[in-house]
């Protein structure tokens, strides 16, 4: 979880840099770091609902084991994140 959250951090910066870099130069590029940006912020968003929401869950170990049911359940929550994203955007 650890070397996440810096990931997350690192490539937010890198993300942002490369935006603010693209809408000063290229406009018609900046929507590639847009959507570097909602990606990562899918990410930690993803992240914290793991860390918080689904503590009791070992999600690496699940994973391991093959837990098909698992998965459907990560796939369904990131539908719902994606919906969410799409009816705001």
């Amino acid at each position: 979880m650890k070397n996440t959250v810096k990931f997350i951090l690192f490539a937010s910066i890198i993300a942002t840099i490369d935006f603010i870099f693209l809408m000063s130069f290229a406009k018609g590029f900046a929507r590639d770091a847009e959507a570097m940006l909602v990606t990562i912020g899918f990410i930690g968003l993803f992240t914290a609902f793991d860390k918080y929401m689904l503590k009791d869950i070992d999600t690496i170990e699940e994973i391991k084991k093959g837990n098909v049911a698992y998965a459907l359940m990560l796939i369904a929550i990131a539908i719902v994140f994606i919906a969410g994203a799409i009816v705001v955007g």
